[in-house]
């Protein structure tokens, strides 16, 4: 009798993950860890097997962009600058997170958001 196993993986969030240095490790392949000075990160655990389904890649989704959300500074007032740049931050976070769960369903969801806003 072949059992269903879950592998959780753990997706770091970076806020500006253009900061970032990757660095996977060799004895747990199936994790994948960014590190940045002075960052906050977020580490979301996930079941690979979610991704087979439209929900759970919405769900994914839906938790990537929350954890962006909290990492990334939030605006307070009008100044343009300011929310350029916690805006850049968020979709660099969470493309940074859908590259590092590397799944095509994910990506083309993420793909849609992005056109959609």
């Amino acid at each position: 009798m072949i059992r269903n196993r879950r592998f959780p993986i753990p997706v770091a969030l970076l806020a500006c993950g253009a900061l970032g240095a990757v660095a996977a490790r060799a004895e747990s392949p199936p994790q994948v860890e960014i590190t940045a000075q002075d960052l906050p990160t977020v580490h979301l655990k996930f079941d690979r097997a979610s991704l087979d389904t439209e929900t759970g890649v919405r769900a994914l989704y839906s938790r990537i962009v929350a954890a962006a959300v909290a990492v990334c500074p939030t605006t307070v007032g009008r100044n343009l600058a300011v929310i350029d740049r916690v805006e850049r931050c968020r979709r660099d976070a969470i493309a940074g997170a859908v590259r590092q769960v590397d799944s095509e369903r994910l990506a083309a969801l993420s793909a849609h958001r992005h056109r959609s806003g």
